[in-house]
């Protein structure tokens, strides 16, 4: 009987390790074919230095634009981080599954709220750069929802990898800092996000978590 158990418990045991060595191949092989930042994706970017997510909300500003606020957010599982990649105009669209090589344009339309990702010469609340913001209606907005890659590393954008994106018409940086976070109000808690005019750490970003279409083959 108790060798009868033993050898039902062993059986049990290959099963699972042989159970656990598949699943670690089907993640390999997924996180290997959805390694590359794409057209059509939705993604959450991460602050590099701060681990903070880029976010937004329907919160106006309270002075500046008056529009939607752009807000840096500590925790991941908030759906008000997400952001889907498209292109950089109608007349400048981006297939869907196409990569992103350095220099490449695109915006970044909030999920929940479909406005892009923004900036403009308007100070922000807390530091007095540049604001950011989320503009437009539907995905539709102006040249000032135009960002362009900086790859600091690979020749392709890839999820988890260092970038930057830069603000084609007021030749910023997308930024955020640890010292600048929104106290006691709607966004409390929460990083101020800004454009910068010169490279640093705290303008350095990553994909991280969300739904990645498959890159384009050939």
């Amino acid at each position: 009987m108790q060798r009868g158990l033993l050898v039902l418990a062993l059986f049990s045991l290959a099963v699972v390790i042989c159970t656990s060595s598949y699943a670690d191949e089907q993640n390999k092989h997924l996180k290997e074919e959805y390694a590359e930042v794409t057209c059509g994706s939705t993604i959450k970017l991460m602050h590099r230095s701060t681990s903070y997510y880029l976010h937004s909300h329907p919160v106006p500003y309270g002075g500046g634009s008056g529009q939607q606020s752009v807000t840096a957010y500590p925790l991941a599982n908030d759906p008000n981080s997400l952001w889907t990649i498209v292109g950089a105009s109608e007349s400048e669209p981006c297939k869907r599954g196409a990569t992103f090589k350095q220099g490449d344009r695109l915006r970044l339309m909030h999920v929940n709220t479909r406005r892009n990702l923004h900036t403009h010469p308007f100070p922000s609340p807390l530091s007095g750069q540049q604001e950011v913001s989320a503009y437009g209606e539907d995905g539709y907005g102006d040249d000032g929802d135009i960002w362009e890659v900086q790859l600091l590393k690979s020749k392709v954008w890839k999820r988890g990898e260092s970038v930057r994106l830069f603000h084609s018409v007021t030749r910023k940086f997308l930024h955020s800092h640890a010292s600048h976070r929104f106290m006691g109000n709607a966004v409390g808690g929460q990083q101020e996000v800004t454009a910068f005019p010169n490279k640093n750490s705290e303008n350095v970003w990553y994909a991280e978590d969300g739904l990645y279409m498959s890159p384009l083959s050939g």
